[in-house]
């Protein structure tokens, strides 16, 4: 006898026995009711699971599309001020603008370095918990 067919028996007007006493019938029905329950919490806990990592995958995706956009943003600021220095200052250029202009490309330089690496660990941990 199955446990649907059990839970039937014991319930909906059935003998109130299966394969015991009497006593046994009640607690058998609230054994499957419980057993029921848990295989729902089971169930609805590994949906909340799946939803939950879907959402921190979509929102680790936009991130790293910030993330992309940031970048570019950095890297064309950083062409348009080397372009504007080298346009107006044709004639020779001061030290320290020259340090000042070499410092700031290293730091766009070292930043984009720092995002690509991020943007690598996002796509390695997104790869990995996809799987």
């Amino acid at each position: 006898m199955n446990r649907a067919s059990e839970h039937e028996a014991l319930t909906e007007g059935g003998t109130g026995t299966v394969g015991g006493t009497d006593g046994v019938a009640g607690s058998t029905v609230q054994t499957l009711d419980r057993e029921d329950a848990i295989g729902d919490v089971i169930v609805k806990a590994q949906q909340f699971a799946d939803e939950t990592a879907l959402e921190a995958q979509n929102r680790a995706l936009a991130l790293v599309e910030e993330a992309k956009a940031e970048a570019a943003r950095i890297v064309n600021e950083a062409k348009l001020q080397a372009a504007v220095i080298t346009t107006q200052q044709r004639v020779v250029v001061p030290g320290d603008v020259a340090a000042d202009l070499f410092d700031t490309i290293d730091r766009f330089a070292r930043t984009n370095q720092e995002l690509a690496t991020e943007l690598a660990l996002l796509r390695g941990a997104l790869s990995t918990d996809g799987s």
